[in-house]
């Protein structure tokens, strides 16, 4: 199922969030539904793209507000990410980040070129997977526009 500005903010319409929010206001659209981005993005597939692409530290990397994570920490010393030591520092409190996401999964892919047509400027998919009962980063700042989607299943 493919993905584009209107299936995102549903059901706020593109004119007016383009009248009412584009670079003045932040816009929340509730979910009630928890599997509503279902065919976007899955757990499951992050699992697959962790454990079966081989992807180096440049792709994935870790943080943790609680403590400085190296690459060491989750990577072989040639870059390549252990997924078995990249579960266990999450499973200690760490934040998996999968830069560039839309790389590797054509779902992803497809909803960063129909936002791009829609907004004429480029978008990535950076995924943050952080425990429930963990925070990744410290308090900060983006210099760059960034949007989110929280998803708990």
């Amino acid at each position: 199922m493919s993905y584009d500005l209107a299936r995102i903010i549903h059901p706020i319409t593109p004119e007016a969030f383009f009248a009412k929010h584009y670079e003045t206001s932040n816009l929340h659209v509730p979910r009630t539904d928890r599997g509503y981005f279902r065919d976007l993005l899955s757990l499951d597939e992050i699992d697959r793209v962790l454990t079966t692409l081989h992807l180096h530290t440049g792709e994935v990397s870790m943080v943790n507000a609680a403590r400085e994570m190296k690459a060491e920490d989750y990577a072989y010393p040639s870059g390549l990410i252990d997924a078995a030591r990249l579960f266990q520092n999450y499973a200690d409190g760490g934040t998996i980040v999968l830069n560039n996401l839309e790389m590797s999964l054509p779902s992803l892919a497809d909803l960063c070129r129909s936002m791009e047509r829609e907004f004429s400027a480029r978008f990535q998919c950076n995924i943050y997977v952080t425990p429930a009962s963990a925070q990744g980063f410290k308090t900060h700042y983006d210099s760059h526009d960034v949007s989110s989607c929280r998803s708990r299943g």
